[in-house]
């Protein structure tokens, strides 16, 4: 989990002009992510 953390942190902030609300939009990806793979 780690993992997919840090790796949306890099992808995200690497477009992002403002990054106080970065952490929320990364653990809303990390969170999807987690979901899709637990359902497939």
């Amino acid at each position: 989990m780690k993992q997919a953390y840090l790796d949306a942190l890099r992808d995200l902030s690497a477009d992002a002009r403002v990054h106080d609300y970065l952490h929320f939009f990364v653990v809303k990806r990390v969170i999807t992510t987690l979901r899709n793979r637990r359902t497939e």
